[in-house]
């Protein structure tokens, strides 16, 4: 899920060795061999169906229901963790929506996948959203964070 592909190119001004995966390079990260034994994994998942990002039903933006959206995403992290070496981390970048004025957490979601494994949660402020430039009445509180989940797998 390599989206604008940011990271690919943090990692090569960086000089970090880089390795992604996406559906639209024709690799499905949750279901075909990645590989493992990963010092760091970082995910950036979809904001549910915030913006859809293909036609393909494997797309986690296309998960329809919260509740299969939230499946999709435990799925997700299981897969990861198991692929990171000892005393890897794993990193999920996500953000909240708000839908019909129903504030969903999906930030809080990520914070709950696996609480014997979180090491930390970076609250970082979001860049560059749409919703910046509209005009909302009313007593409306923008959403304007992503959190960043930190979870490590054991040294053994």
């Amino acid at each position: 899920m390599e989206g604008g592909k940011t990271s690919r190119d943090v990692c090569a001004d960086m000089g970090i060795a880089y390795q992604g995966f996406d559906l639209h390079s024709g690799t499905d990260s949750l279901r075909d061999e990645i590989g493992d034994g990963y010092n760091l994994i970082f995910w950036h998942p979809p904001y549910h169906d915030m913006k859809v990002y293909s036609d393909d039903p494997r797309d986690l933006s296309r998960a329809g229901s919260l509740a299969a959206f939230g499946a999709m995403l435990r799925a997700g992290y299981w897969r990861f963790f198991e692929c990171l070496a000892p005393g890897g981390r794993l990193a999920i970048l996500i953000g909240d929506l708000r839908r019909r004025g129903r504030y969903e957490p999906l930030t809080a979601d990520v914070a709950r996948l696996d609480r014997n494994h979180i090491e930390g949660i970076i609250v970082k402020a979001q860049h560059n959203v749409s919703s910046n430039r509209t005009q909302y009445g009313g007593a409306f509180v923008p959403i304007l964070h992503e959190t960043l989940t930190i979870f490590r797998r054991p040294e053994s």
